[in-house]
């Protein structure tokens, strides 16, 4: 297929859940010419808390949907668990075609505090792989051994049952229910933190290290001190996305796609009218109908 064939086809993303529907509101921003095929496997999430081969084969199945059956021309792994325990194996299986993944800004959160003090929220199964552990090693070993730079301390928060309880905040009959959920979850997992302010020591700058989080950034905020900097890294990962394939000639002709019922496709393995709402409710659009996940 020609590059300009490539630039017609659409970019495939996917997540645990709805999570990634962050990551998704970005492309759309940066990349408003393309068409997205978004893929939201609701009915095996979360991935946060299952075994490194049972995610590895989840994304590997969606993967192959994704560039087979949908003819993508690139992917964006919009989850961060997925990211960290499967993007080496995509990649491998995948080689020459664009594979895209997310991680905890850690890196971004280091040069913005001022307090030498991050927090990291995520999953387990984030925060227990080996591709994290060694982000974070590294950025950490880099900003203490320069000499003009306050020493780093990461605080790690696995958020275990919030993305689920997030999920559940599209449900309108148990909205009440899910939103003190959400926010009994939030109490517990910002108080792990320690102190969070702008003194020394005290953690100011606070990594958003599941897609799902950014979908309730404003709860999160108005937990936290005025001084604390959210980092939410989907507009990073849409900004690399465009220059991967402007990079590869296969940025879409397009001047931009008239509707979102053309720009977007979606896929569950969960329940599609949940999906479908969810689209709706985060992403402020007009009802899009998703469709049964076939693998």
């Amino acid at each position: 297929m020609s590059s300009t064939d490539l630039g017609s086809a659409p970019i495939g993303v996917f997540d645990s859940g709805i999570g990634g529907l962050s990551v998704l509101r970005a492309l759309l921003q940066r990349l408003p010419q393309e068409r997205f095929v978004y893929v939201a496997d609701t009915g095996h999430a979360p991935y946060g808390e299952k075994s490194i081969a049972a995610i590895t084969e989840r994304s590997q199945r969606i993967t192959h949907f994704l560039r087979d059956a949908c003819a993508c021309k690139a992917l964006v792994i919009a989850c961060n668990t997925a990211t960290a325990v499967a993007a080496h194996t995509l990649r491998q299986a995948h080689a020459g075609w664009p594979i895209i993944g997310i991680e905890p800004a850690i890196k971004p959160a280091a040069a913005l505090t001022r307090t030498g003090a991050v927090g990291v929220l995520a999953t387990q199964g984030t925060l227990s792989s080996p591709k994290y552990r060694e982000l974070r090693s590294r950025v950490v070993a880099s900003v203490n051994a320069a000499d003009d730079a306050p020493a780093l301390a990461v605080h790690d928060v696995a958020c275990n049952g919030l993305a689920s309880a997030i999920e559940a905040l599209v449900d309108a009959a148990n909205g009440p229910v899910a939103e003190q959920r959400v926010q009994a979850l939030l109490h517990q997992y910002l108080g792990q933190l320690g102190h969070c302010g702008a003194e020394p020591g005290q953690v100011d700058t606070v990594v958003l290290g599941c897609t799902h989080y950014p979908l309730i950034a404003d709860r999160i905020q108005a937990l936290l001190p005025p001084q604390v900097t959210l980092l939410d890294p989907g507009d990073r990962v849409a900004l690399h996305t465009l220059n991967v394939l402007h990079a590869l000639g296969q940025l879409s002709p397009r001047s931009a796609v008239s509707s979102a019922h053309q720009a977007v496709h979606l896929w569950t393995s969960g329940d599609p009218d949940r999906v479908s709402q969810a689209a709706q409710h985060w992403m402020h659009m007009a009802p899009l109908p998703a469709h049964p996940l076939p693998c």
